[in-house]
């Protein structure tokens, strides 16, 4: 049958008596109220046809009970696979709103007079798509007689590019003055530095990027070298993103302009790719990340994914959408060499650990073993 209206009584009648039972009631009163009107029923002269009366009666508000609850947890159902829906479509209109505002925010930005610290390849590339005005400086002495004397046409403000190794942040970000901190712009993966790039520069306003992008070196006479950009994976996050994906969108290099959320989606799995691929490519005597994917791919990827689910599980965080597919496609076109950083393994060393200390399963098994057999313990 249809579900009650709100409100509305539900009830039936058997053997002349009529038992109505509201959504309020408590069900030990109606069925006081059925014995009770069984014993001064006149027409019931014995024990036993009182007891099968009552009997009779609550079996039939149990049934009527029943179908209601039936039809009300199909309703609940069909509520809950809707309310699924909507919160999936929410999602996507949220990316897309934030892809959209992030392509709008390229397009109207003009390129803003900055400071460059690294005089390497990602530091030669943003000056090259940079202004007339940027200055690159290559020490961190270098950089404090910058910011304090601002020689020749120096700016005195807009963003400052940390594209320096990350065991050189810290020293920068010291160097820095208060005031300037909210105008740095970091290029670290998530945990690859023990520096401040996630809590302080979250605080002051920092901008953060996650960076998949790799430049070969210049050749004479270039500006920067060959841009390598196979899967437009790249996030920006922060108060100048809008100045670094414009001065990047000039070499055709793709950078979404992302939340924290997506940052750090981005961040992670740069980091889980960095930790996979290396440590693989260490294994096996390669020297270049390409030959990884090339000559050991299917054990790349197992490692990829145990790392993956590995932090998605410890962390509750999402990580860049079919990111083993993208990343395999993305290590095949790259010339990097292979080199383990210890430092970099230590969230899925920790992980790992973890698990034994509470006595349960290694959810990196593959990963601990490694680490192991090359002596990179973090």
């Amino acid at each position: 049958g249809a579900a009650p209206a709100a409100g509305r009584r539900w009830g039936f009648r058997a053997g002349g008596v009529g038992v109505k039972m509201a959504e309020d009631d408590s069900l030990g009163d109606v069925v006081a109220q059925v014995e009770m009107q069984n014993a001064l029923d006149p027409q019931s002269h014995t024990l036993p046809e009182r007891l099968a009366h009552t009997l009779q009666q609550l079996s039939d508000l149990k049934d009527s009970i029943e179908a209601q609850v039936l039809v009300a947890e199909e309703q609940l159902a069909e509520k809950k696979e809707s309310l699924e829906l909507l919160k999936q479509r929410i999602k996507m209109l949220s990316e897309d709103l934030q892809e959209a505002q992030g392509q709008d925010l390229v397009e109207n930005t003009k390129v803003h007079p900055a400071i460059v610290v690294g005089g390497g390849r990602v530091g030669s590339l943003l000056k090259g798509l940079g202004h007339a005005d940027d200055v690159i400086v290559r020490s961190t002495s270098e950089y404090r007689y910058q910011l304090r004397e601002h020689p020749g046409n120096a700016p005195k403000d807009g963003p400052i590019y940390l594209a320096v190794p990350t065991e050189s942040i810290e020293e920068l970000y010291e160097a820095t003055p208060e005031e300037r901190r909210p105008d740095l712009v970091y290029m670290g993966s998530h945990g690859d530095t023990d520096g401040p790039t996630s809590q302080s520069t979250t605080q002051e306003g920092g901008t953060r990027a996650a960076v998949f992008f790799q430049v070969e070196s210049a050749t004479d006479g270039e500006a920067y070298g060959k841009v390598l950009d196979p899967s437009g994976m790249s996030v920006v996050s922060g108060k100048w993103a809008g100045d670094f994906a414009r001065r990047l969108m000039k070499a055709d290099i793709q950078t979404h302009i992302g939340n924290e959320a997506q940052l750090e989606a981005a961040q992670l799995t740069y980091l889980l790719w960095l930790c996979s691929v290396h440590t693989v490519g260490k294994l096996h005597g390669s020297v270049h990340v390409a030959e990884v994917e090339k000559d050991h791919g299917e054990e790349f990827e197992s490692m990829l994914r145990e790392l993956g689910n590995a932090v998605v599980k410890d962390k509750g965080v999402t990580l860049i959408d079919d990111y083993v597919t993208r990343l395999r496609e993305y290590t095949a076109g790259l010339d990097s060499r292979v080199v383990v950083k210890p430092a970099r393994h230590r969230m899925f060393w920790d992980i790992s650990q973890a698990a034994r200390q509470n006595k349960e399963q290694d959810p990196c098994p593959q990963h601990s073993k490694a680490l192991k057999k090359l002596k990179a313990i973090p």
